[in-house]
């Protein structure tokens, strides 16, 4: 066997053996990842006590802050609920980190945001009933407040998003105000809402008895007769 070909058969030789090796080694796990979960209502308000799972293991609740913070590695699917009081997108999301020979850049952390959506909204009711002091302010037709000396009112109700609210004052034991028992009916939307009812109320006036008067005729005589002086006494 020749030199240059003694050569080769040791290259290819040396390469097989090289690559058995490598095949051999057992691969690197995968890097961890820093997950950070946040938790915000549509309005971005921190939603606390959302639990986190991760294939089923449960990885914690989010804090006050609507935050929780995991190391995870490998590919795991993860899993959220909102707490009572709302409701949210439960679909499960697939992380996947990948192993240290197959980037040479450290991974970087991740953040999901999750959506709970609150089932009761606050609705601020502030009634102003100028001229309507001490008067029952019912809500759907129920008595709720009463005007204070001023004619004002503040109420902090939860309604479903949606929903209508119906305002009304009641004038019942002020028959002279005008207009009577007036009433306003608002509708809520997505969110927390302020709702202003602005009503002035005013007091009939009574119309005074004047007596009807009759001046006495002038000229009681004959007709041919002068005008007699009439004396006003």
């Amino acid at each position: 066997m020749n030199a240059p070909l003694r050569l080769l058969l040791l290259s290819i030789v040396t390469t097989t053996i090289t690559a058995a090796a490598a095949c051999s080694r057992p691969s690197a796990p995968p890097a961890p990842v820093q997950l950070t979960v946040e938790a915000l209502t549509p309005g971005g308000k921190a939603v606390a006590g959302v639990r986190l799972w991760a294939d089923g293991r449960e990885l914690g609740r989010t804090d006050a802050s609507g935050r929780l913070s995991q190391k995870l590695a490998g590919r795991v699917e993860l899993t959220s609920a909102c707490p009572a009081g709302y409701h949210g997108d439960s679909t499960a999301r697939v992380l996947n980190s990948r192993s240290p020979h197959q980037t040479k850049l450290a991974p970087e952390p991740i953040t999901i945001r999750l959506r709970c959506e609150p089932l009761l909204h606050l609705a601020a009711v502030v009634v102003r009933a100028e001229g309507g002091p001490g008067l029952p302010v019912l809500i759907d037709g129920e008595p709720a407040a009463q005007t204070d000396a001023e004619g004002l009112v503040h109420l902090m109700l939860e309604r479903p998003p949606g929903s209508s609210l119906r305002v009304a004052i009641d004038t019942t034991s002020e028959p002279s105000l005008r207009p009577q028992n007036p009433v306003q009916t608002f509708h809520l939307e997505q969110g927390d809402s302020i709702l202003l009812f602005d009503q002035k109320l005013s007091r009939r006036r009574r119309r005074r008895h004047v007596p009807s008067f009759k001046a006495p005729a002038l000229h009681d005589g004959a007709p041919n007769e002068p005008p007699r002086p009439y004396r006003i006494q």
